[in-house]
């Protein structure tokens, strides 16, 4: 079934090819044009962004379709996968490919802001703080990061929940997965012990399953920010702080107070 799911994805995205932006738009091309173009993870991420069918919806969709709205143009929100580091992929959009090749005008998909990746893109102010917490299920009886020592730890690969659990929870036993469903499925079917993800999945994860357990243990402070190309139009990353400023709040109060 997962295959012929990232058969259909993969066809979503190839009908876009036709009508993309071949390189980094201005705000004035943009409007112009009649349309923005927004890159969303394909794979659901809590309550950042999640799909229903074809309907995307979240935090990160909702602030696209602000920015959209104050530009004045129409949104179209664009599937794109995760990867490791691959060009057209999220993580390749600062990595190995440089831009994302499918010439989106920017990405809204609860990406970190890092030293590393500001080298090849331009981030917007931060629209949503986070950290890194574990995840366990209650009857492990897992209540403090201690106890999770030696035993099988999983995260979503290529994003700073590996860093994390690379840099400060290396005694594990370190099970990197493509996806942040991928990890929520392996801890709920026993596959792992503990997962490690960002705070506010891991919250909303806890909420919607009684079965799970949070340790209280901020790992780090993260914060994420809209991805820009590294060349970004001065107004058009100058349109997108203003819309963080002025609802990012309000955003992160209605999907996560």
């Amino acid at each position: 079934m997962k295959r012929f799911m990232a058969f259909g994805v993969a066809l979503f995205i190839l009908a876009f090819l036709a009508v993309l932006p071949a390189s980094a738009a201005t705000l004035a091309e943009i409007r112009e044009r009649g349309v923005m173009y927004v890159a969303i993870e394909d794979e659901d991420f809590g309550l950042f962004h999640f799909r229903d069918g074809d309907k995307c919806s979240g935090l990160d969709y909702d602030l696209a379709q602000a920015i959209a709205d104050a530009a004045g143009v129409s949104l179209k929100t664009v599937p794109l996968p995760w990867g490791d580091g691959e060009a057209g992929t999220v993580s390749g959009a600062w990595g190995k490919g440089g831009w994302p090749v499918f010439g989106v005008d920017l990405i809204c998909t609860a990406a970190t802001i890092t030293d590393e990746r500001a080298e090849k893109v331009t981030f917007s102010e931060p629209y949503s703080s986070v950290g890194q917490l574990v995840l366990t299920l209650k009857e492990k009886k897992l209540t403090t990061i201690g106890q999770i020592k030696g035993r099988k730890l999983g995260f979503q690969q290529a994003t700073t929940s590996e860093a994390t659990a690379r840099e400060s929870l290396s005694e594990n036993d370190l099970v990197p997965l493509p996806s942040a469903i991928d990890v929520m499925n392996a801890l709920r079917n026993g596959l792992i012990d503990a997962a490690l993800i960002d705070s506010p999945v891991a919250l909303a994860e806890a909420r919607k399953d009684a079965s799970f357990h949070v340790i209280n243990e901020l790992l780090t402070e993260e914060h994420f920010g809209v991805t820009l190309p590294k060349n970004a139009d001065p107004e058009l990353k100058a349109l997108v702080d203003d819309v963080v400023r002025s609802k990012g709040q309000a955003l992160n109060d209605k999907w996560f107070k």
